[in-house]
């Protein structure tokens, strides 16, 4: 098996990641590649050379923090099937928050004034705080439609979240209940973003 060197800085945790899933998933470790009981020495055993990979671009990072990485997306994987929310509004504002499993996190857009985000990667307690967020605050009883066609302007968007056996996909741009401001905020928690950010979402 022959995978290439990450060429940036900015590829080495996606890179370092496709490694271990690569080599958990067809390296010789029969109790790793069976039932994964030992991936945690296995990813140990590993990280000397992920971390010779990160030095030599001029980045580093710690052996607690990748293994926490390794458990969230490719070990627990308390993650999404889906998770895609984006608004528009006339004439050019938007946000998009979408997760992109080979990518290993959330991209986040927004125009005019673009965060200029990298890929945001929750961990394992964050995706679980999430998901009890959503919960909490009955998300998956929301309905599907809140989009008025005689409405020509203002803002308008579509929210599709899939975990597990749930599934919701709503459209709106129009009387929103009080859960979307809740969705809001558990969305800018996931995601990091600073409390004194624009955040035009719902």
């Amino acid at each position: 098996m022959d995978i290439p060197p990450p060429e940036h800085g900015d590829d080495l945790i996606e890179w370092s990641l496709h490694f271990i899933e690569t080599t958990m998933n067809f390296g010789p470790i029969h109790e790793v590649k069976k039932n994964r009981r030992n991936w945690k020495e296995f990813v140990s055993n590993s990280f000397g050379f992920i971390s010779s990979q990160t030095i030599h671009l001029g980045s580093e990072i710690s052996e607690k923090h990748f293994i926490e990485l390794v458990d969230t997306y490719l070990i627990s994987k308390p993650l999404p099937r889906k998770l895609y929310v984006k608004q528009d509004s006339y004439p050019v504002n938007s946000l998009s928050i979408e997760y992109h499993k080979e990518a290993y996190g959330i991209k986040v857009k927004q125009r005019p004034d673009d965060f200029a985000l990298p890929i945001i990667r929750p961990l394992k307690k964050d995706w679980l705080e999430f998901w009890a967020k959503l919960e909490k605050i009955d998300f998956w009883d929301l309905g599907d439609n809140y989009f008025d066609r005689d409405i020509l302007d203002g803002f308008w968007g579509d929210v599709h979240i899939t975990f597990k056996n749930k599934k919701k996909v709503i459209v709106y741009n129009v009387d929103l209940p009080d859960t979307f401001a809740k969705l809001s905020k558990a969305l800018k928690c996931l995601v990091s973003i600073p409390r004194d950010e624009e955040w035009s979402l719902f």
